[in-house]
């Protein structure tokens, strides 16, 4: 059974730093924070990779909020700001349950 990111902090935390395993899959779409709290939330939040580029593909509208407010946790945990990083997923889950009321709406 795999790790929620929230568990993944956590450990990261108690061990004082992301693992290599944390910040390679933190970089990939299919396994970042933002997809698992996408997924969660029941938001589609598919991409496509073509080339250098990668094209996220969704009808929810400022979908991409998701991933800015992922990247700017991850900076925090690389400095390890764990109490920023966690504030950071919190705005995340928030945001994605907004985006999943005005799709809805």
């Amino acid at each position: 059974m795999s790790l929620t990111w929230r568990e993944r902090i956590a450990e990261a935390e108690a061990r004082g730093a992301l693992t290599a395993e944390d910040r390679a899959d933190w970089q990939q779409f299919t396994t970042c924070p933002a997809q698992e709290i996408a997924r969660n939330a029941g938001l589609p939040f598919d991409f496509e990779i073509a080339g250098p580029c990668a094209f996220i593909n969704s009808p929810v509208r400022d979908i991409l909020s998701l991933w800015r407010l992922g990247t700017d946790a991850q900076a925090h945990a690389l400095h390890h700001r764990w109490a920023d990083c966690q504030r950071l997923l919190d705005a995340l889950e928030d945001r994605a349950l907004a985006l999943k009321r005005e799709q809805q709406g």
